[in-house]
Parts: C-alpha cells; structure tokens; sequence
C-alpha cells in the first residue's frame, strides 16, 4: 500500500545526506533556495511539478538500480514520459 502523503522532509533529508545543499537542489529543480529551505523547514508541501521532479531528483541520487532491475513507472497522465525524455531525466543504472 501506498503512503498517503509523501514525506518531503526525508526526501530532502536523504538528497542532503548525499551532499546536496538546498542551493544544489533548488538549482536541479529550477526553484528558488527559500522555496526548497520551506519544504524542509516548515513541512510545506510543493506543487505538482516541482514535488515531480524533486521525486525524480531524489530517485536519481539516492536509488541506485542493479543492471537487471527495471523500474515499473505508471504515469497518471500519458504526457509525462514524453516530458521526461525532452528534460533528459534518466533513472540510472548500478556501477555507470
């Protein structure tokens, strides 16, 4: 079962134990610093897009998936891979 609400802080949490500062991560989002530092501070939630590619963000540098493991991704909206791909988001792959 799903979570209910996505726990922003320990995504953050977890992008700032691999050395990302809220600059770091409010530049490979495109948002402003004190828009990340109130996810953190004060549990504020993002909107749509930018929890989306914070998600993503936060799979790309905190997950790392084996050569045989493919992640099973199912988009709500049809549109998002495509954007996905013009954005050149990648999940990587173990050991590249």
């Amino acid at each position: 079962m799903l979570p209910s609400r996505i726990d922003w802080f320990r995504i953050l949490s977890d992008l700032r134990d691999r050395g990302l500062t809220h600059c770091d991560v409010a530049s490979e989002i495109g948002v402003p610093r004190t828009r990340v530092r109130d996810w953190y501070a004060e549990g504020a939630s993002p909107r749509f897009d930018d929890g989306m590619l914070l998600i993503i963000l936060w799979f790309n540098k905190c997950l790392v998936l084996d050569d045989t493991s493919k992640p099973e991704i199912i988009f709500s909206n049809p549109s998002y891979p495509k954007w996905l791909a013009e954005h050149n988001i990648h999940f990587p792959r173990k050991g590249r």
